[in-house]
């Protein structure tokens, strides 16, 4: 089965530094190891995420897409879910999972903001790559308070957006490092 990305790739530099920050947390904790990804699209990240069966990840998306393209003169996501209707990404997401949907892959369909609020358990890793807005990675980064002690707040896109990259170096944590597009923190 061909994986369908509808327009909008993740660097293969960028997934290993991903896959390296999971690598970190089965030296802290033993599985499973839950994360959340906020911002999800049709899953790239997401099967690096959950390449592990013992991977629990819960994807927050509303599956309508940003209104902000990635690089100049690529197609807006929000156009693209406009085409296709989000229940039509959802599915597409589905497709792409293969048979992880479901099992430790769970869409969580609607806002990061509800989804954060009603949140019911603490995760070990926390991935954002949503709305590259500052106002929207401000709101993203209260993510934080969901980090178990040991755990990783991280996100995508830091260089790429002033927005992202303002958030995070203005946030009361900060962040330990950059390495591609990923940044990321450690909760102590």
């Amino acid at each position: 089965m061909s994986f369908e990305k509808l327009f909008h790739t993740t660097s293969p530099g960028d997934l290993a530094i991903v896959t390296g920050l999971v690598d970190l947390l089965h030296e802290r904790f033993k599985p499973p190891i839950t994360i959340i990804e906020v911002g999800c699209w049709v899953g790239e990240t997401t099967r690096e995420l959950a390449r592990s069966p013992d991977h629990l990840v819960y994807c927050v998306d509303n599956f309508c897409g940003n209104a902000t393209g990635l690089v100049p003169g690529e197609a807006l996501l929000k156009t693209i879910a406009e085409a296709h209707t989000p229940h039509g990404i959802l599915k597409i997401f589905a497709q792409n999972m293969e048979g992880r949907f479901l099992r430790n892959i769970t869409p969580c369909m609607g806002t990061s903001d509800f989804w954060r609020e009603i949140w019911p358990f603490p995760v070990h890793l926390i991935f954002i790559d949503a709305d590259h807005s500052y106002s929207a990675v401000k709101k993203d980064l209260g993510w934080w308070d969901h980090v178990l002690p040991g755990g990783i707040l991280c996100g995508h896109d830091y260089y790429s957006f002033p927005g992202v990259r303002q958030a995070v170096d203005e946030s009361e944590f900060g962040c330990d490092g950059v390495e591609g597009e990923v940044w990321w923190k450690n909760k102590k």
